[in-house]
């Protein structure tokens, strides 16, 4: 296992601990191939890795913008940052980039485990006091 979820992850609203927990898995699904000469395994994962990603941080803006969350700008900056570092792997990926998959690996565990547990954490405490959890 590349990642692990822990409670210490946990962001206080179940739907985005769940999204998280999702993500988590995708990235070690992407780990657990990372050897494998099959790379179309690796674009599958990353495809539903966008997908994915997208359907959560979506989610998350649009709570922002209900609640008026004074932090949006800068969560969706970071947001817009990740969604384009995904498109540049799906890149290098299709270009079979010497490792792509490794590379792509770091960024997503460092992006992930930094989002979640500092950015995320900080509409923790908003969001529970617009009683959502």
């Amino acid at each position: 296992m590349y990642l692990q979820w822990t409670d210490y992850n946990s962001v206080s609203v179940e739907l985005f601990d769940r999204h998280h927990h999702r993500i988590v898995e995708l990235i070690n699904e992407l780990y657990d191939i990372r050897q494998e000469p099959d790379s179309s395994k690796a674009k599958d994962i990353l495809k539903e890795m966008q997908r994915y990603s997208l359907y959560h941080l979506s989610a998350e803006e649009k709570l922002f913008k209900k609640l008026c969350y004074p932090m949006a700008k800068e969560h969706i900056e970071a947001h817009d940052y990740y969604l384009e570092q995904i498109k540049l792997f799906k890149q290098a990926l299709r270009a079979n980039q010497p490792d792509a998959i490794n590379q792509m690996l770091v960024f997503l565990k460092n992006w992930w485990v930094n989002h979640i547990n500092n950015l995320d954490a900080q509409y923790s405490e908003f969001f529970n006091g617009c009683g959502v959890y």
